[in-house]
């Protein structure tokens, strides 16, 4: 019986027929994830184009300033503290603040920088929204027609008020 098994033809394996590749057209999914990509770097591009410039602002004190908090201009907000750092020498505050794109001319060299919190005084209340919110800088605008600075010292109360003349 194992004679028989052994004298049978082994049946013939079935060949592979092969066929030419066709020169075809990209898919339109990869068409589409070229779009999608070439938009993504557009507006990355666009965002960071978009950013304000960075000015620093050293203070002696930092009373409770955060990341976060608001530079403002007669009650608009123009820039965000982004970062706030010691000064080794002299010892104080030194605020890294993003200004909004807009803002980069109201700021100029003398500028006067204070940060707004609650103070009460026999003259004077001041800061008053700054008990329930967060703290904030204020500034007053250096002269026009002065260049533009990158490094500011803060003023550790706001600047007395003169009228006009």
């Amino acid at each position: 019986m194992a004679d028989a098994s052994a004298a049978k033809p082994l049946p013939e394996l079935p060949s592979a027929i092969t066929v030419p590749a066709s020169r075809k057209r990209p898919s339109a999914v990869w068409l589409l994830t070229l779009a999608c990509a070439a938009l993504s770097l557009w507006l990355i591009f666009s965002a960071y184009r978009n950013q304000g410039d960075l000015i620093e602002i050293e203070f002696d004190q930092g009373y409770g300033l955060q990341p976060a908090d608001a530079l403002r201009f007669r009650g608009i907000e123009i820039g965000r503290v982004e970062k706030i750092d010691l000064r080794s020498h002299p010892p104080g505050v030194l605020a890294v603040v993003r200004l909004t794109p807009n803002a980069r001319a109201v700021i100029t060299e003398g500028t006067r920088f204070w940060i707004v919190r609650p103070v009460v005084s026999l003259e004077a209340i001041q800061g008053f929204e700054t008990v329930i919110g967060p703290y904030f800088i204020a500034i007053e605008p250096g002269k026009v027609n002065e260049s533009n600075a990158r490094l500011f010292i803060g003023l550790e109360a706001p600047p007395e008020i003169h009228p006009k003349e």
